[in-house]
């Protein structure tokens, strides 16, 4: 999503009553996989240190239901740590408790991936969040995909993007979001040329 896209939908989620909206919060601002916020248990959560582990994900059981399950690759298991506005609203969201699920469908059970997708379809419909004119599919995973995207722009290295993201290798990174660093390392260049300039550093 654009800025202002993911600001208009930062305005739904945190001013109108959306289920698991919390859930979509958390990805939009940790980069998080949609399992992996919904395994995650409030004893995972440091708010002292200001960190999130990152080890499990929720995958489809028996019957499809909810399973959780260990991260899919052994990058995926990792500590990300957060700034204090994501730490007061964790903090928000595990109130007194000590342990379990920080996330729980109205049955008490762990909420699949596909809950929120379904949640999350809907209020970009009804709120009309994203230009029409634009194609691609928006779903749930793209609150990550923003979140790396915003990453970029703010010009974080793409080996820092790959350890918060739990990618396997850096090439998965680059690749998925070339047109984003491609767009950034431009920016990055008329800057240096810009200095180089100022500071008769010219070769013609």
């Amino acid at each position: 999503m654009t800025v202002d896209e993911q600001a208009k939908l930062l305005d739904v989620l945190k001013n109108n009553e959306v289920r698991y909206s919390d859930i979509m919060l958390l990805s939009m601002f940790t980069g998080m996989r949609g399992g992996e916020v919904c395994a995650l248990n409030v004893e995972d959560i440091n708010l002292a240190d200001k960190t999130i582990r990152v080890n499990k994900t929720i995958s489809r059981g028996a019957n499809g239901t909810a399973a959780v399950t260990e991260t899919k690759t052994a990058s995926g298991m990792r500590t990300l740590y957060i700034d204090d506005n994501v730490a007061e609203f964790l903090k928000g969201c595990i109130g007194d408790r000590t342990s379990g699920l920080l996330f729980v469908s109205s049955t008490g059970k762990p909420v699949t991936t596909n809950q929120v997708n379904y949640q999350y379809s809907n209020i970009m419909k009804k709120y009309d969040i994203t230009d029409k004119n634009v194609e691609g599919k928006v779903d749930f995973h793209s609150l990550r995909h923003t979140y790396a995207t915003r990453c970029i722009e703010s010009g974080m290295p793409a080996k820092v993007l790959q350890r918060i993201l739990g990618h396997s290798d850096i090439s998965i990174t680059l690749n998925v979001y070339c047109d984003c660093f491609e767009k950034y390392e431009n920016q990055h260049l008329k800057t240096v040329s810009e200095y180089m300039k100022a500071n008769n550093l010219q070769i013609a």
